[in-house]
């Protein structure tokens, strides 16, 4: 009874009407109640390995298996495991005693009342998972696999006509017969450069796995844009991981081929290397674009294609489609040109990795939408962003009024909005709504970070205007993050306006900062505040001050949701979720 009162059960899997139909009539006939166990549904990658790292012990009772790769997978991340004894499970455990029969239920019941009561033996089962799954790796399978293919071929090492075949002790001589002939004449430069690129595309010599970060536009200029406030974060998170067996290279497209970003490298990451030359790549290395890199892409994807014949996985970070969703919010250039980069990266990509699980399904309807090719489409995937703003190489600069700004309003009921001022943003929206609280006679102060965007023209002249004439609206164009990080702190609620975003980056480094969140009742701001948020109907100017003076009274009464209940990650976290995407 306490292990059940304790635990709940979750079955981490997809089912058919008929199964999940058994499933019940199980339950209730084991006096289950709908609160004690849970059938998932299909789960994600990413959601599985949160699932195997919050679980007490994972159970795997197949009769039938090829290999048990999901009991090897969370043995790997140190989930307490026990399992079937039956085909190929009981020897990806290693050991009986941490086996079952499945055919017993009286023998499972056993192993997990003891796995769940007996601390100690939990810790057992912890310690082997670990232990075991370290003797399982693909590059062990492999070699493995060539062991046992060169001993076939060795095996049969003579061919129909009784000729020795060309085993790794032939090779060698062939080799050192061919360097013996001479040519009696020196090759031109021509053939030489020709050499040279075989021994390039054919011999890694020793050369260490790479995953390449294509930051292209970071690298030209750093344009304090969200996105490039993202690939800053992300580019040093990744670069500081030494986890997973990869040397970490920026890079950038100079037109015509990818080159190294050392002299970027050696002034951004603090790395002693210098000269930007070309990159040389092969089987086993990844590609990860962090940047939006519009202007190049369409002359980059023949190399990147080149690359992918030369076994490169590429990979590109996905912020958002809304171009494509709503043209009518950006210049017809930009919206063009993002749709001519989405037309490439759906062609070329291997996966495609974005920022939300809202993003990832107006991905998916996208790519269903517009791909011309139906037989071969990119893996998507999901991550969230992180939080903390000092590990995002912030720009540091206060002005010399800024303490008395701050001075000002953090004893006031001041809004905060964060972002540039764009058309799909709700600045119109917002500056309506106070515009009425202000008639009303509310003096709650309104602060907008964020430097002017496009096709808002006449919204920027009033917004100018409104700044001119009173004390209660301000428009900070410019800031620094470390000023951002002062108002996160001096104001009390965030206002999160936006039609459609991709993610909504200011909801959660607002949480980072204690900071309560006002936003717009949509799709993606839901995925990430969850609860953690309080919520307005953005249909019209009047949704918004009733949901303004909502959060105002919660206040008073000490219920307004808590920022801190709003998951909100590291950016080495969000850089580990990403590489999971990954599959490195």
């Amino acid at each position: 009874a306490a292990v059940r009162r304790d635990h709940q059960l979750v079955i981490g899997s997809k089912a058919s009407a008929y199964a999940i139909s058994k499933l019940e009539a199980a339950a209730d006939t084991a006096g289950l109640s709908a609160e004690e166990w849970v059938l998932t549904g299909h789960l994600e990658d990413i959601r599985f390995r949160d699932l195997f790292r919050g679980s007490s012990l994972f159970v795997f009772p197949s009769k039938h298996e090829g290999f048990g790769l999901p009991l090897l997978e969370a043995m790997a991340l140190g989930v307490p495991s026990i399992a079937s004894s039956s085909t190929s499970v009981g020897e990806v455990m290693g050991d009986a005693a941490y086996c079952f029969d499945p055919e017993d239920v009286s023998a499972i019941r056993d192993k997990m009342d003891r796995a769940l009561q007996d601390d100690e033996w939990r810790d057992q089962l912890s310690k082997h998972a670990m232990l075991r799954a370290a003797d399982f790796s693909w590059d062990k399978t492999a070699q493995l696999a060539l062991s046992v293919i060169e001993h076939k071929f060795e095996s049969k090492s003579q061919n129909a006509l009784g000729t020795p075949r060309a085993g790794p002790i032939a090779r060698e001589e062939i080799a050192e017969a061919i360097v013996a002939c001479g040519a009696g004449t020196s090759p031109g430069a021509q053939k030489l450069e020709l050499t040279a690129q075989c021994l390039a595309v054919n011999l890694k010599a020793g050369r260490q796995d790479t995953l390449f970060l294509d930051i292209t536009e970071l690298a030209k200029i750093d344009g304090k844009t969200g996105i490039q406030r993202v690939v800053r974060a992300l580019l040093l998170a990744i670069d500081q991981d030494h986890t997973r067996g990869l040397h970490v290279q920026p890079i950038f497209f100079d037109e015509h081929r990818f080159r190294c970003a050392n002299d970027f490298s050696s002034l951004f990451l603090g790395r002693d290397v210098s000269g930007d030359h070309l990159i040389d790549f092969g089987v086993g290395d990844h590609y990860l674009s962090l940047d939006l890199n519009i202007a190049s892409i369409e002359a980059s994807e023949p190399i990147l294609k080149e690359m992918q014949r030369r076994g490169v996985n590429l990979n590109f970070l996905v912020y958002d489609v809304l171009p494509l969703m709503h043209p009518e919010w950006w210049p017809a250039g930009l919206a063009d040109g993002f749709a001519s980069w989405f037309a490439v990266v759906s062609r070329v990509a291997d996966r495609l990795i974005c920022i939300s699980r809202a993003a990832r399904s107006d991905v998916a309807a996208q790519i269903e939408l517009n791909s011309s090719n139906k037989t071969r489409s990119p893996k998507l995937g999901w991550f969230h962003l992180g939080a903390d703003i000092k590990n995002t190489s912030p720009s540091v600069h206060l002005p010399r009024d800024a303490d008395d700004f701050f001075g000002r309003i953090v004893n006031q009921t001041t809004f905060l909005m964060v972002g540039t001022v764009e058309p799909r943003k709700g600045h119109a929206l917002v500056l309506d709504a106070f515009s009425q609280l202000w008639r009303d006679g509310y003096d709650f102060n309104l602060v907008v970070i964020g430097k002017k965007g496009w096709l808002v023209d006449d919204l920027a002249d009033r917004m100018r205007a409104c700044a001119k004439n009173g004390s209660k609206f301000y428009w900070l164009q410019g800031a620094s993050d470390e000023f951002l990080e002062r108002a996160y702190l001096s104001c009390s609620c965030l206002l999160a306006a936006s039609e459609a975003e991709g993610f909504g980056l200011p909801l959660i480094e607002a949480s980072f900062h204690n900071l309560p969140v006002l936003a717009r009742d949509i799709e993606v701001f839901r995925e990430v505040a969850g609860d953690a948020a309080l919520y307005f109907d953005g249909s019209s100017a009047e949704g918004l001050v009733a949901g303004v003076l909502r959060w105002v009274r919660q206040r008073e009464l000490n219920e307004i949701p808590e920022p801190a209940d709003m998951y909100a990650m590291s950016w080495r976290q969000s850089a580990d979720a990403l590489l999971d995407q990954i599959e490195i």
